[in-house]
């Protein structure tokens, strides 16, 4: 049986020589780390809503969600990893120790928008985890759809589904995951099928995961990969009689705008049908009548708004639609591809 092992820059390194590498290239470094049997290793937190947190995690955790995992996707020997997700982000780091857990050859490819444009019109690809920005780059390219049908499993994460995403995704042949976890978590602590027979409407955790609501409302994760017991979100949750979940917003994405308390997060999702094509989030900025006022902020050119305006004020309340409308041309984006809002709005105040 040919070796198996992780393809890098057209080099073919095998899991069985790695444990000698000798050279300065980051993600053969953890591999080889990994092969040798090392137990912590240093992580950092997105940082999409603030400066990103170093966090230790340790071998056991990430062994029990490689564990949890395989119970799920069912990963064969013919299967292939393709990682298009930065290798020292969680989701790339968990991409690699499953292939060298399960034993499977993984082609680590630069974390591109398109992840598709560099395969061949017919590739040994089946497994890979993607970001919603990726995807929505892939669906805009039919080349690029056709090389995504030749997948078997498509996992999902880092930011939450649109409409239009989720209606896309419906159309796709692999089955598609989308991912709720974190670094503190070791990737995904639970999943949920997008699309095909067996689709779900929620968030189901994987076997040995426990979850409850703090007094807040946000969700209390007791899991095998976790870095501690009662692990603490900022994720305000819903939690069903079979432990199924969704996540209803954030804590710290409340606003309270004279007076008026508004979780954007829920807002968003309410708005989201206007913009199929567009990225966007709300925002709060000091004012000085409301204490803080909520913004629209979309990625496009200005535009005039008043037809925007008007559709925005029939889905809500004057008091919860936007006070102002923000055009960024690009939105600042953290390693993971989740959008940077501090840093989004810090670039915007500089030029106006």
């Amino acid at each position: 049986m040919p070796e198996k092992g992780l393809f890098l820059n057209f080099d073919f390194y095998p899991w069985t020589k790695l444990k000698n590498y000798q050279g300065d290239v980051s993600v053969l470094q953890f591999c080889r780390d990994w092969l040798l049997g090392m137990d912590a290793f240093m992580r950092y937190s997105s940082g999409s809503t603030g400066t990103p947190k170093a966090i230790s995690i340790h071998r056991k955790q990430m062994l029990a969600s490689v564990a949890a995992t395989a119970k799920i996707l069912k990963p064969s020997s013919t299967d292939q990893i393709l990682l298009n997700l930065n290798p020292d982000t969680i989701g790339g780091t968990m991409s690699l120790v499953r292939a060298m857990e399960w034993g499977l050859n993984i082609h680590v490819f630069p974390a591109d928008g398109n992840p598709m444009i560099p395969l061949d019109h017919i590739h040994p690809f089946t497994l890979c985890s993607l970001v919603p920005l990726q995807l929505h780059d892939i669906l805009k390219d039919p080349e690029s759809i056709a090389k995504l049908n030749q997948f078997r499993v498509v996992l999902l994460g880092g930011a939450a589904i649109d409409h239009a995403l989720f209606a896309a995704i419906q159309e796709l042949r692999p089955i598609v995951y989308h991912t709720y976890g974190m670094t503190e978590t070791c990737s995904h602590i639970a999943l949920r099928q997008l699309n095909g027979e067996e689709k779900q409407e929620r968030f189901h955790p994987l076997e040995g995961v426990s979850l409850r609501l703090a007094e807040d409302r946000t969700l209390l994760i007791d899991a095998p990969m976790a870095i501690h017991t009662s692990l603490k979100t900022n994720d305000l949750a819903r939690i069903y009689s079979d432990q199924s979940f969704e996540i209803i917003g954030r804590l710290d994405r409340t606003l309270i705008s004279g007076g008026v308390k508004m979780q954007l997060d829920e807002l968003e999702a309410l708005f989201s049908p206007l913009f199929p094509d567009l990225s966007f989030f709300l925002y709060g900025l000091e004012d000085a009548r409301l204490g803080q006022k909520m913004v629209l902020v979309l990625e496009s050119e200005p535009f005039s708004t008043p037809e925007l305006e008007k559709k925005l004020k029939e889905l809500a309340p004057a008091y919860k639609a936007p006070k102002a409308i923000i055009f960024a041309p690009r939105f600042e984006r953290t390693l993971t591809g989740k959008t940077d809002r501090i840093n989004t709005i810090r670039k915007w105040a500089k030029t106006n």
